[in-house]
Parts: C-alpha cells; sequence; structure tokens
C-alpha cells in the first residue's frame, strides 16, 4: 500500500515540478525581452498621400500600390503602411518592397505578413532594410484571396513614380500614372 502510494505521489509531483520548471524557464524570458535594449526610432520618411475615393482594386491574390519609387534619399526602410478602402477582415495581408523588372515586379527586397482588419492606414513592422536614392522600387501590399482596395490620390502628388497593379505572378496588369497609391514609408 505505501509503495502504491509513493508512486501515485510521484505521478503528481513530476508533471508539477515539470510545470513550475517550464513556468519559470518562461518568466526568465519575459524579463529579459523587458530589459533589451530599445529598438531605433521609426519614423514617417514620405507619404504619398491616398485619400481619394477613386480607389482601385488589384485582382484577387494580385498586388496594388506605388511602383517606380525613388527614395530621395538613401534610407534604411522599418515600416510601409497602406491605406484601405474596404476592410481586409482579418486576411493576411503581405506589405512589402520589390526590385523593379521593367514594371513588373523583380525580387522581394523585404516584406512581412499578418492579419489586418477594419479600414483606413494599417502598417506592418519591416525587418530595418537598406533602400538606395538612385533605385527604383515597387511597393506594393497584397491581401490574400480577395481584392485589396486601396485609397489613391486624385493627382499625382509627387515624382515618385505611379499607381500600379500587378497580377500574382507578378506582371504588371495596369498603370494609373495620374494617381499615387496611399502608401506611407517609415525609416530608421
Amino acid at each position: 500500500m505505501k509503495k502504491t502510494i509513493s508512486i501515485l505521489i510521484l505521478l503528481i509531483l513530476i508533471p508539477m515540478l515539470c510545470f513550475a520548471g517550464a513556468l519559470q524557464e518562461k518568466q526568465k524570458a519575459c524579463i529579459s525581452k523587458k530589459n533589451a535594449a530599445a529598438p531605433a526610432s521609426c519614423d514617417l520618411y514620405d507619404e504619398l498621400t491616398g485619400t481619394e475615393d477613386n480607389t482601385v482594386a488589384s485582382e484577387s491574390d494580385g498586388y496594388i500600390g506605388q511602383g517606380l519609387y525613388n527614395p530621395a534619399t538613401n534610407i534604411t526602410v522599418c515600416r510601409l503602411g497602406f491605406n484601405f478602402y474596404t476592410d481586409p477582415g482579418g486576411a493576411t495581408v503581405t506589405m512589402a518592397v520589390y526590385t523593379t523588372s521593367g514594371n513588373n515586379l523583380g525580387s522581394v527586397v523585404v516584406s512581412a505578413t499578418g492579419a489586418i482588419s477594419g479600414t483606413g492606414w494599417k502598417y506592418l513592422d519591416v525587418t530595418p532594410t537598406a533602400l538606395a536614392n538612385g533605385t527604383t522600387y515597387h511597393i506594393v501590399t497584397k491581401v490574400a484571396g480577395t481584392t485589396a482596395r486601396i485609397y489613391d490620390s486624385a493627382t499625382l502628388a509627387l515624382d515618385e513614380g505611379e499607381l500600379k497593379r500587378w497580377d500574382s505572378d507578378g506582371v504588371q496588369s495596369s498603370t494609373h500614372s495620374e494617381y499615387d497609391a496611399g502608401v506611407r514609408i517609415y525609416s530608421e
């Protein structure tokens, strides 16, 4: 009888001790994150104001954004934002910077993906990445499985590219050279 009770006690104590050890490790990790150095600042660098009702939609699973964007100076992009006219409804949204291959999307420079809901300005932080003045990029967004509708400008506000759409394979499907996309670019 004593052996059975001893075994039962051990069977109860071992999982409790393991749980307590795991909890203690989680607390240590949390404390070390709180004590980590604050990240470098990530401030608004450029805003291509898109606030008009002239909304442009990407094709389902296609891309939409500011094509042929050339930053005025060398920057380190750290966050991207788009002004959504329609609610992505919690869908997976990608925001990315691509190199150009003519008017088509080239290689991914940096991207981030997250679930986004609601309309208006929505943001995703990206790994800080250098963008060079004198180089053109496509700044794009894509909403998985549905059409993305973002605000655009009523006029071409800046000489920094133009509103474009690309198919899911990265081939340009249309350009709207008289408009800018509703895009915000943040830099360290």
